[in-house]
């Protein structure tokens, strides 16, 4: 009997050493499960560090090129400013011409009257000057008169 049970409890003994090799094996893979985790983890945050300090340097990138945009706004504004002042200068200066395109027109149109004028008259003088009975002392005498 005592061997009997000496044999359950060694059979007890060896049930329960499986039993805690199987534990001890688990727990082994699951510290490795950890670690990888863990690394997993860290190689996240070194990732996202890195980019946290990529994104950081865009930034100041960034701001530097809003600043040199900034300044090349105001220099595009300053350059408008003196070109509006011209295009105004400019204005002024197509309206005074206009003006004086007008003023000479009307000066056209008044001489053109004028020569319509003396063209009519000129015309008369050359018919009273092929009618009969038509002198040249007297034609001249109307002449001088009529340019006095």
């Amino acid at each position: 009997m005592e061997l009997r049970e000496s044999e359950e409890e060694f059979e007890r003994f060896r049930n329960e050493l499986a039993r805690l090799r199987m534990d001890h094996s688990l727990s082994k893979e699951e510290q490795r499960g950890f670690t990888r985790e863990v690394e997993r983890i860290d190689d996240f945050v070194r990732e996202a560090q890195e980019t946290f300090k990529r994104i950081e340097g865009d930034i100041v990138a960034a701001r530097e090129g809003q600043g040199d945009c900034v300044k090349k706004e105001e220099a595009f504004r300053e350059e408008l400013k003196g070109l509006y002042a011209l295009l105004g200068q400019a204005e002024e200066a197509v309206n005074a011409a206009d003006l004086d395109r007008s003023q000479f027109k009307n000066l056209i149109r008044e001489e053109e009257k004028n020569a319509e004028t003396l063209r009519g008259e000129v015309e008369a003088l050359k018919r009273r000057s092929t009618r009969p009975g038509w002198s040249s002392r007297r034609s001249a005498s109307r002449w001088t008169v009529w340019w006095r």
